[in-house]
This record gives structure tokens, C-alpha cells and sequence, in this order.
């Protein structure tokens, strides 16, 4: 991930000074950066690709593994694919190391997970809709945040299963983006889902 942070810091025409830090959702943050890498590919229909046989997530092409990197002393791993041609950004993180939460908090710690998102990328929570229950335990939720000049909404669903944490992410660029990613993720969040 460094690698890319370097590069991005190279790059003439887009001045961003985005410093990760050592917070689990934090990590997300690398998806405002990657619409900027010479890996950018042209836009195809959305389809689901798996990961390490554990979640379906969905992109528009095979994702760019960007390595496994560590935050909050959690190791993670991280995937994305950028749309130069719409200006959506997709990414997905899974959570290497184990985080067991008692049945009848697990819910409340998918709220806070969110919660520490939004204060990471300082924005506002313009929906949150959490689902614990026997066949699921999800959160979806829509965060407006501002990045230099640029409104980005990242439309976001994240799975817990026995311990183990997993973000897919659809990120739309105010103004810049030609495709609604509220759109594409209404339409694909379903199919981002844990492989029994």
C-alpha cells in the first residue's frame, strides 16, 4: 500500500495527501486514491469474483490485489478496481486476524465499526441499516465526505461471520462520476455475500 501512497504523491496533475493510519476502517481511505493509478480499465458489466473461498464481492473486472497491509495492528487485506470511465471506485478489505464479539453484541459493534468509519474520513452517515440475526449479520450505510475540492459517497455493506470482518465498497465522485453508485450498489450489494 505504501508503494501506491508514493506513486499517488508523484503524480503532477492530483495533489492528495491522504496519510493512513493505524485505524481498522481508516484503511478504507485508500479507495479515494486509486481512481488516480495507472491501472485504471475500462468499464464492463459488474460481475461477482471470490476471495480466498470466503466472500463474493462484486466488480466490473478482476480486482487489483493491493497487498496485506496492517492497521490497528489487524491484519487486512485489500482489493479494488477503479472505472476511468465512470469515476467509481470498488474496493473490498478483508480482515486477516480474528475478532470474536459476544452473540448479543455483535450488532451494536457492527454500529461502531461504521461509527469509526465515518469519523476516520470526517463525514456524515446519511444511512445505517444494521441486520443481526440468525442467517445475517450485516451493516449497509451511506457516508458523505469531503476530500480536498471533491463530495465523494461511499456506498459501503460490511459482513461479520465468526469473527471475521469483510468490506465491499462502491464509491461515487460528485461530479465526476457518470454512473450513480448508489445505483450500481442497490443493484450488487445482495450478491456481495459469504460462501457457505
Amino acid at each position: 500500500l505504501c508503494k501506491y501512497i508514493v506513486e499517488v504523491k508523484k503524480l503532477e496533475t492530483w495533489e492528495l495527501n491522504i496519510i493512513l493510519g493505524n485505524n481498522l476502517k481508516h484503511s478504507l481511505l485508500f479507495i479515494i486514491i486509486l481512481f488516480i493509478l495507472p491501472s485504471l480499465s475500462m468499464a464492463s458489466q459488474p460481475r461477482a469474483f471470490s476471495f480466498e473461498n470466503k466472500v463474493e464481492a462484486v466488480f466490473p473486472e478482476k480486482p487489483e490485489y493491493l497487498g496485506e497491509f496492517t492497521a490497528k495492528k489487524l491484519k487486512q487485506k485489500g482489493y479494488s478496481y477503479s472505472d476511468v470511465n465512470t469515476f467509481l471506485v470498488y474496493s473490498l478489505v478483508l480482515l486477516s486476524d480474528k475478532q470474536t464479539f459476544p452473540e448479543n453484541e455483535i450488532e451494536n459493534q457492527i454500529g461502531k465499526l461504521i461509527e469509526e468509519y465515518r469519523q476516520d474520513v470526517n463525514g456524515k452517515i446519511l444511512s445505517n441499516e444494521i441486520k443481526v440475526n440468525e442467517n445475517e449479520k450485516t451493516g449497509q450505510f451511506i457516508i458523505k465526505s469531503k476530500h480536498q475540492k471533491y463530495t465523494i459517497y461511499s456506498y459501503s455493506k460490511v459482513i461479520y461471520d465468526n469473527g471475521y470482518i469483510y468490506y465491499w465498497s462502491v464509491q461515487e465522485i460528485e461530479g465526476l462520476s457518470t454512473v450513480s453508485g448508489k445505483k450500481i450498489f442497490d443493484d450488487y450489494a445482495n450478491l456481495f455475500r459469504l460462501i457457505k
